[in-house]
Parts: structure tokens; C-alpha cells; sequence
């Protein structure tokens, strides 16, 4: 995709088998980064191309490993 991106990404974190936590401790933009890294050259030219971020992290449900979903639109 080339020009303007707005991005909406939903974090979806393999739960421990014990937490007292609500959500996960690591910070959101963390995951933001390496999803963005990873996608550079696949999606998109580059990152630096987005200017509109909705993100969302939670625990995956117990039955699922960590996953992601992504939505792309151009501005």
C-alpha cells in the first residue's frame, strides 16, 4: 500500500496457566513496533507511512496462543 495508512490492531496474548492480572503487563507500543517492523515491505512501503493508530491488547482466550488481527485503510 503506498500513502496516508490509518491502522486498527487488536493484541491478542497467550494467557499464563496463573494471573491476577486484567490485561497484559507489557506496553502496547511494544507490540505495536515489532507487528509494524514485521509488516514493512509486505503491507506497506514502510511505517513511517501510517498516521492514525487504534490499538487494542487482552488476554487470548485460554484455549489459544497469541495472535493479532490488522485492519488497513488508506487516509
Amino acid at each position: 500500500m503506498e500513502g496516508a495508512l490509518s491502522v486498527d490492531v487488536e493484541i491478542y496474548v497467550k494467557q499464563p496457566k496463573k494471573t491476577i492480572l486484567d490485561a497484559p503487563r507489557a506496553d502496547i507500543d511494544n507490540y505495536i513496533k515489532a507487528i509494524f517492523d514485521s509488516l514493512n515491505g509486505y503491507l506497506w512501503e514502510d511505517d513511517k507511512q501510517i498516521q492514525r493508530v487504534y490499538a487494542v491488547k487482552q488476554w487470548a482466550p485460554k484455549c489459544y496462543d497469541g495472535y493479532f488481527t490488522i485492519g488497513v485503510d488508506k487516509l
